[in-house]
C-alpha cells in the first residue's frame, strides 16, 4: 500500500493535477473570502466553507476520475490486478493519495482564521470546527 500511495502522490504532483486542484480550492476560497469577510466585514470564516462546499462537487471529480481512468490509459491496471497484493490495499493506497492532495488546500485555509483574526474578532473553535467539517466532507466526497 505504501508504495501504491507514494506513486499516486508523486503523479499527483509531477503532472498538473494536484496543483490545479490545489489552486482551484484556494482561488474560490480566496474570492469567498474576499466577498463574506472583507467586503461585507462578517468576521464567520464558516460562511467561507459554506459556499465551498458547492465548489466541492466540482473539484473533486478532477481528482478522483483521474485516478483509474488514467491506469486503463497507460495500460497499467493489468499490473496493479496482477500485484500480490489484496484490492483493498490498492484502494486505500490511491484513496490515502488523494486525500494527501486535498489536505494541501486544507491546512492553508487553516491559516485563513488567523489572518482573518488581525481584521476583527474571529471565533476560532466555530471556524476550525467547521474546517474539520470541510475535511471530512471532502473525504466523503473522495470516497
Amino acid at each position: 500500500m505504501g508504495a501504491i500511495y507514494t506513486r499516486e502522490v508523486r503523479s499527483y504532483f509531477n503532472n498538473m493535477t494536484g496543483y490545479l486542484v490545489c489552486a482551484f480550492i484556494l482561488m474560490f476560497a480566496g474570492v469567498y473570502t474576499m466577498a463574506y469577510n472583507l467586503n461585507y466585514g462578517y468576521s464567520n470564516f464558516e460562511y467561507v466553507l459554506q459556499g465551498m462546499s458547492f465548489i466541492l462537487l466540482v473539484a473533486v471529480p478532477i481528482l478522483t476520475m483521474r485516478s483509474i481512468a488514467e491506469e486503463r490509459k497507460q495500460k497499467t491496471d493489468q499490473l496493479l490486478y496482477a500485484l500480490p497484493v489484496p484490492m483493498t490495499r490498492i484502494v486505500l493506497g490511491k484513496y490515502f493519495a488523494m486525500l494527501t492532495v486535498f489536505a494541501v488546500p486544507t491546512a492553508i485555509l487553516a491559516l485563513y482564521p488567523l489572518l482573518l483574526s488581525s481584521f476583527g474578532t474571529v471565533s476560532f473553535a466555530a471556524a476550525y470546527g467547521a474546517l474539520v467539517g470541510f475535511a471530512f466532507m471532502g473525504a466523503a466526497f473522495i470516497a
